[in-house]
């Protein structure tokens, strides 16, 4: 064949394969985006350019060809299946169904000739020619001049701007914009629970019926981090921006190659879910990390517990409402009410024990008898020590931006001007009010100390972050001897001062909503101590003097932690701090263990004196000790005689579970007591029918005590 034929047939074949490359290279980049008037079928799918995501139906039940939804999600196996994106989460649809991009730039899912969801442009005349699935996730409506890389592009209308229960990389929420959470494992119907824009700068969740109701908040953006969750500064694969436009939004990038995702899960608590090089879905970090801080997750006539599989259970006696949504981890409805047999018979109400045996009892009359032994054989002891005032510190800081910081001696001195204007003092040590770059400070001087942990513990003090917690912003470890801790100033300083004070000229009433917001809020502030934070912390000295108000009446802990540092020295600090008595757990007082109970206990008495305005112990006055006769009216519902006598006003509801909830608390055994967690519910009404306390056996004691000493 002479050259010149083979050079025209090689030139035909050329041409051939080119168009060839060319007809397939045009049907892949087509896969990712419909033109006007086309369909996608329930058995296909679009597929992003780089093959990132992928949108089509699914069905989360296996092998089923019905209930479908129209989602997006990574286009890889993975072990759990989880959707980034759903169109009609509230509206399952059939294998009939098709989407559909109308000629006039609407989508639309089509079931059996019915319009069940769809997403329109902003505008009619919009100029949109198609529907395009970007690598980011996003599902668009654009026009042909669009470019997939510009993330400041608008669009008509995007799957960005309707999120569902997922947040990923690129994608911008803006002031106001809500995460809604599934309402159980298998169906993705918008659930109880909502992440929330609040504010520019935070973000809470609440519940979807009352969103005044939050059981958690992220804090304030500092630049880098959001206050509140520590847990990002470990967090090196993402980056955050915020951009106070108006409005203002938050986006984040991921830092390397991986797929990454926030997302608010069924049972009400963000997660940051990443997926491994085998296609495994792991989680790194959940926040509230305590299943049980969730509000109302359990339903009513239920019990929480952080420590089982699932959480949510049925006490004794008594069944899921409904067994169906129960298995799927909807816990909404709860558990049947218990009948009154039940209910006496019963014991983890809400993680309170209701029986005792009569070994049981036996053994709390021994405990009380040395309870009361001891109290009696200290009781001169105590009138010589200090009452143990905790700090009066407050808040408002700008030096070293959310880092703890190192101080000199010597610059603290400087800062306190030479520890001249003292607020306080107790058994850790004094406590002077200082300013540093022009910012008040509270600023504690320990005495005692062990300094082999000092350094390591307050390194894990201060990277914890509550709003009901006083915030640790720097210490001194000068030399051998100079220990010093410093806190944020709370403005109205200790609960004490607005509680007791009822002969000072400028003394106030603190009303029934601001006693109630109180108790609530060092509730949650202990909770988040025992169980949510990285190492457990048991305050070991909650009482009034250590809950601090800030400028506003909201509470703060404080001197948390310093139990730790103290070391072995603590069992003498705590010995000097009796001069304040009544707020010591039995087990304190006969060498058993110490254990958070112990916190409950303490936060019961001092829940007991919020609602009444009165010390529970006063050697001064000629009235009965108070706890007993409080018990007394509640075990005669009663409960209107237990309120502070200035008050002229309450809520009844509020009063009764308050009261209830501190009798609780006080319990003589610590297995009957319930855990700060289950005080917060309690407090909130979600554990509603949590059964009547008995008095306790000490009470009785106590009383003889009283009235053997006056």
């Amino acid at each position: 064949m002479p050259s010149r034929v083979l050079v025209a047939v090689s030139a035909k074949i050329m041409a051939l394969l080119q168009f060839l490359f060319l007809a397939l290279l045009s049907i892949a980049l087509a896969v990712d985006r419909m033109p006007l008037g086309s369909r996608l079928l329930a058995t296909e799918s679009l597929i992003s350019t780089n093959g990132t995501v992928k949108l089509e139906f699914f069905s989360l039940t296996s092998g089923s060809s019905s209930d479908l939804y129209l989602g997006i999600s990574f286009n890889t196996r993975t072990s759990e299946f989880i959707p980034i994106w759903i169109a009609n989460r509230d509206d399952p649809v059939s294998s009939n169904a098709s989407l559909l991009l109308t000629s006039e730039g609407e989508l639309q899912i089509i079931d059996r000739g019915s319009i069940i969801w769809s997403g329109a442009p902003s505008s009619r005349n919009s100029g949109t020619t198609q529907a395009v699935l970007l690598d980011s996730g996003n599902f668009v409506l654009t026009d042909d001049s669009f470019d997939p890389s510009d993330d400041n592009a608008t669009y008509p209308w995007q799957s960005f701007d309707h999120p569902a229960d997922a947040w990923v990389p690129r994608m911008k929420m803006f002031l106001g914009d809500n995460l809604t959470a599934w309402k159980s494992s298998v169906s993705p119907a918008s659930g109880r629970f909502v992440m929330t824009m609040r504010t520019s700068t935070e973000f809470v969740i609440s519940t979807t019926n009352d969103t005044s109701r939050e059981y958690w908040t992220s804090g304030a953006w500092n630049g880098r981090i959001f206050s509140l969750v520590p847990q990002m500064t470990d967090n090196y694969l993402y980056t955050f921006i915020f951009n106070a436009t108006n409005p203002p939004y938050f986006t984040w990038f991921e830092k390397s190659f991986q797929h990454s995702i926030f997302r608010l899960g069924h049972d009400g608590r963000i997660e940051v879910k990443q997926l491994d090089g085998n296609g495994n879905w792991y989680t790194p970090w959940v926040v509230p990390a305590n299943i049980c801080g969730v509000t109302s997750l359990c339903g009513s006539n239920s019990v929480c517990s952080s420590n089982s599989n699932p959480p949510c259970s049925c006490p004794t006696g008594s069944s899921p409402s409904n067994g169906t949504n129960w298995r799927t981890e909807d816990w909404a409805e709860g558990c049947t009410a218990l009948s009154s047999q039940a209910r006496r018979s019963s014991s983890k109400i809400s993680g309170v024990a209701v029986g005792v045996g009569a070994g049981a009892g036996v053994l709390l009359l021994l405990l009380a008898g040395v309870a009361a032994f001891v109290i009696v054989r200290r009781r001169r002891k105590a009138k010589r020590v200090s009452s143990g005032r905790g700090s009066s510190d407050g808040s408002g800081y700008n030096f070293v931006s959310g880092e703890l910081a190192h101080f000199t001696f010597k610059q603290l001195h400087a800062a306190t001007d030479g520890f001249r204007k003292q607020l306080g003092s107790g058994g850790f040590g004094e406590v002077f009010k200082g300013s540093i770059q022009g910012e008040a400070v509270a600023v504690k001087r320990l005495m005692r100390f062990d300094d082999k942990q000092f350094r390591a513990e307050v390194s894990t003090i201060g990277t914890i972050q509550h709003m009901n917690l006083v915030r640790l912003r720097g210490f001194c470890a000068d030399g051998a001897l100079q220990r010093l801790l410093v806190y944020e100033f709370v403005e109205r300083g200790s609960l004490d001062r607005s509680l007791f004070n009822r002969d000072a000229e400028n003394s106030i009433v603190l009303s029934w909503t601001q006693r109630f917001g109180i108790a609530l809020g060092t509730a949650k502030g202990l909770a988040y101590l025992h169980e949510e934070c990285r190492d457990r912390i048991i305050h070991c000295d909650i009482k009034p003097e250590n809950i601090l108000l800030d400028a506003e009446m909201k509470p703060k802990v404080g001197d948390f932690g310093l139990a730790k540092l103290m070391g072995r020295e603590f069992s003498r600090v705590v010995t000097s701090m009796r001069g304040t008595r009544g707020y010591l757990a039995p087990e304190w007082l006969s060498n058993m263990p110490i254990t958070p109970k112990a916190d409950v206990y303490s936060y019961g008495m001092t829940l007991l004196e919020i609602i009444s305005g009165r010390r529970n112990v006063n050697v001064q006055s000629k009235q009965p000790f108070y706890p007993f006769w409080a018990a007394q009216q509640v075990r005669n519902g009663e409960f209107a005689k237990l309120p502070d006598d200035r008050l002229e006003e309450w809520d009844e509801d509020e009063l009764r579970r308050a009261a209830k909830t501190a009798l609780w608390c006080v319990q003589d055994d610590e297995i009957n007591r319930p855990s700060m967690k289950t005080v917060v519910q309690m407090l909130e009404g979600s554990a509603t029918d949590f059964p009547d306390p008995v008095i306790p056996s000490s009470f009785e004691i106590w009383l003889e005590i009283e009235e053997e000493s006056g």
